[in-house]
């Protein structure tokens, strides 16, 4: 898996408990001066997460962000358990969930999260 670079800076509000911040973020913080809050995601444009040039970074509402990586690429998705590329609708949407980097539908996540349930 893919690790956004961190940059160690305890002073910052929003480092993390070893003291480091997203480069993004700093970056995108710099060149705005402003102080991103928690409910603001810095995106990557380009999809390339090493890519932190300004031009490449937008700052976005937290829901907004991860509904346009769940939801994108959906016709080449297909649950790595039964193989099925379809899935149940969950609001309108297709119910895709990421476990171990791997796409499951919602049935099969149903039938993992019924069978690990104590009864």
């Amino acid at each position: 898996m893919l690790e956004y670079k961190r940059i160690r800076k305890p002073e910052h509000p929003n480092a993390d408990s070893n003291g480091c911040v997203l480069v993004h973020r700093l970056v995108w913080e710099e060149h705005n001066n402003a102080m991103l809050l928690c409910w603001v995601d810095v995106h990557h444009i380009n999809g390339n997460i090493h890519d932190n040039r300004i031009d490449n970074l937008e700052a976005i509402f937290h829901d907004e962000h991860a509904r346009q990586h769940k939801y994108k690429d959906m016709e080449n998705r297909f649950c790595s358990i039964c193989n099925r590329k379809t899935t149940y609708q969950t609001r309108g949407r297709p119910d895709w969930r990421i476990i171990n980097e791997k796409y499951i539908c919602g049935r099969c996540y149903k039938k993992i999260w019924n069978s690990r349930r104590v009864r």
